[in-house]
């Protein structure tokens, strides 16, 4: 059967059919024009998020810098994680410890600090952030499990989380 979706679904679509798994997709899933069907439907979705393997927010199509927000991202996560021990409390001093004024977090040579910041508050500004359902979807997900995706990159909520950290 035929469906219609939106643009932007259509774009998760596309950059989701590189993984090989199955997609709940409440867009798709919940018919959002009935109240019944989708009341019954919410009440699922703890059951479903907690057994997912894996939960992907789709942030949107890659734009505004976001694939480099993205790799800065990556690349702190192994920055802090090469300096910091392996304990917690070690990992986050070190995440305290990163300023706007660290070049080794920004990038290749010529890259400015400015530009980092400013990817990472793109992404910050996206519209899924003012969706109802993201607390739910970040909390029932659990941090090891929750993805951010915008256009063919993602990043871990953890990851994410060090960020917003560092920029703080």
């Amino acid at each position: 059967q035929k469906l219609t979706v939106s643009e932007n679904l259509h774009a998760a679509l596309m950059a989701l059919r590189l993984f090989e798994q199955f997609l709940w997709i409440d867009a798709i899933c919940i018919n959002q024009e009935d109240l019944v069907e989708r009341n019954q439907q919410v009440s699922l979705m703890n059951a479903i998020y907690r057994s997912a393997d894996s939960v992907i927010a789709w942030l949107g199509p890659e734009g505004d810098d976001s694939q480099f927000a993205i790799e800065t991202m990556e690349r702190w996560k192994i920055r802090i994680t090469q300096r910091s021990e392996t304990t917690k409390k070690d990992y986050w001093n070190t995440v305290a410890a990163i300023t706007p004024s660290d070049p080794a977090f920004y990038g290749p040579p010529g890259t400015t600090p400015h530009r980092a910041w400013l990817a990472i508050k793109k992404i910050w500004e996206r519209s899924w952030w003012s969706r109802a359902w993201i607390v739910q979807e970040a909390t029932l997900a659990g941090s090891r499990h929750l993805s951010l995706m915008c256009g063919k990159d993602y990043v871990y909520w953890d990851d994410f989380a060090v960020a917003i950290d560092v920029a703080d």
